[in-house]
């Protein structure tokens, strides 16, 4: 998407950096703050902005008049946040300007009538409004995940749609983002810091920056020293896998809740204390006194930029978790059996289990897999991907798969377990496999019970229609002889 940048001409910004904008392939526009902003932002095409110093709202409102900008992607940079070294400032501005090329969730936002209409808003025809309420991001349809975030809104306000959760009343949305923070996979997205933006503001900084601190905040209004990013975001919407990706890429995360609600509270209390499997803490501060004692932590840890790919799959946010895990396993010796909140395990009964191969059918996050290995065929469980859904456990027949909890760091780690394992059947004919052997044996068990014959439950598809066409053929080659 388009960028923009915009600074006042009171800003000191020396032309160096400036220079440096101009070879960022996502900015397309950078000027000073005045009356031919308008024109040149549209002939520029531009659909998202980053303003650097204090802007009036009748500011942003005009620019969405006569641009046709989105307020929800405009972002500004208080002017107390880069009076820092040139390094910094080019850090951030990047940082910001690399997250608004990820703006588009802004235009999934649909207006709606303005809370305050007061005389000056209905003279300048100010009838509506742009409230960054979450919106959905993928629409695959992984059941658990919908459930979570329908049960999770304070506000009961989330419906199950046809493309899966929506907020079906915008103007109730207080934009505590919990469905969000608190999901598996992030279905639900801030439209103001959507996963991908967040992604790209680490990548910037560590790649312009180096080892820092990232500073989790809902406000603008806190007072940051050098070295220290803000990630503007509502508490409720702080995923586990923003934190812990985020120490994995190299940047100490800190939560700065200072004046928190109660599902912020609530929020608060559910994330990790300390990255899983280490000491590492992840500091929740709640004063300006302990945010200036967490801004001289000393934090250094070998730097990696987080790979585009760990968000390009129905895995979303959980690929960037397993992402963060292995990638800090890398650096550091991780306690393996610590266990990981929202990864859950299964176990499966080997004696039970049959392989028939109706967990592998009924998981929506492809956790169980089967495959066959020479003569035989291999159930695998790939644990990461679990998001407790059960639906492989109340949908297995013979009672095999047994609910564990949350799962380990080995689990994680050590990739796909093997569940069970049993000898292939193979048609007694042509030698094509036709699955597991116990389940011809279970089959086979069924069929006398019931008074039929199991003589053909070792004989695939192919074969049968073969057999059946040959008898067929002597049946009526028969009945033809027979009539003269």
């Amino acid at each position: 998407m388009n960028v923009g940048l915009l600074f006042s001409p009171s800003l000191k910004i020396d032309e160096e950096t400036l220079r440096s904008f101009f070879e960022n392939p996502n900015l397309v526009y950078i000027a000073e703050l005045g009356d031919h902003i308008f024109t040149d932002l549209t002939e520029n095409l531009v659909k998202s902005l980053v303003i650097i110093g204090e802007v009036k709202e009748d500011l942003i409102y005009e620019i969405e008049q006569r641009t046709g900008i989105n307020p929800i992607a405009v972002e500004t940079i208080p002017e107390k946040w880069i009076k820092f070294s040139k390094k910094h400032l080019s850090a951030l501005i990047s940082a910001y300007i690399a997250k608004q090329s990820f703006a588009d969730l802004a235009y999934y936002i649909q207006p709606i009538r303005a809370s305050k209409l007061s005389r000056r808003n209905l003279i300048r025809f100010r009838l509506y409004e742009y409230l960054p309420y979450p919106v959905l991001a993928d629409e695959l349809k992984i059941e658990r995940e919908i459930n979570k975030c329908i049960e999770s809104c304070p506000k009961k306000i989330i419906i199950k749609a046809p493309e899966g959760p929506q907020v079906s009343k915008p103007e109730e949305c207080t934009y505590c983002g919990y469905c969000s923070g608190s999901s598996y996979l992030g279905y639900l997205e801030l439209p103001t810091f959507s996963t991908m933006q967040f992604v790209s503001y680490v990548n910037t900084i560590v790649e312009k920056y180096g080892n820092a601190k990232l500073l989790f905040t809902p406000t603008k209004n806190v007072e940051i020293s050098e070295g220290v990013f803000p990630v503007v975001i509502p508490i409720g919407g702080i995923h586990d896998s923003f934190l812990l990706s985020a120490y994995s890429a190299g940047l100490l995360p800190i939560i700065y809740a200072s004046a928190v609600d109660e599902i912020g509270m609530k929020r608060l209390e559910e994330i990790p204390s300390h990255f899983p499997g280490t000491s590492f803490p992840i500091l929740k501060v709640k004063n300006e006194e302990e945010l200036e004692k967490a801004y001289k932590i000393n934090f250094e840890i070998q730097i990696s930029k987080i790979p585009d790919d760990v968000l390009l799959s129905r895995r979303r946010r959980r690929g960037l978790l397993i992402w963060a895990i292995n990638e800090m396993s890398k650096k550091v010796k991780l306690n393996e059996e610590e266990e990981v909140d929202g990864i859950f395990s299964v176990e499966v009964n080997p004696e039970k289990c049959v392989l028939c191969g109706v967990c592998v059918r009924m998981c929506q996050m492809l956790v169980p897999e089967m495959r066959n290995n020479g003569d035989e065929i291999i159930l695998g469980y790939n644990l990461s991907n679990c998001i407790g859904s059960q639906r492989c456990i109340k949908n297995c027949p013979e009672n095999a798969i047994t609910f564990k909890g949350k799962a380990k760091i080995k689990d994680i780690l050590h990739g796909q377990v093997i569940a069970n394992k049993v000898k292939l059947q193979r048609c007694r004919f042509c030698g094509k496999p036709i699955g597991s052997s116990k389940v011809k044996s279970r089959v086979d068990e069924l069929l006398t019970s019931l008074g039929y014959s199991a003589q053909y439950t070792d004989v695939c598809n192919d074969c049968k229609q073969k057999i059946l066409t040959k008898m067929w053929i002597e049946r009526m080659m028969k009945n033809g002889s027979s009539r003269h």
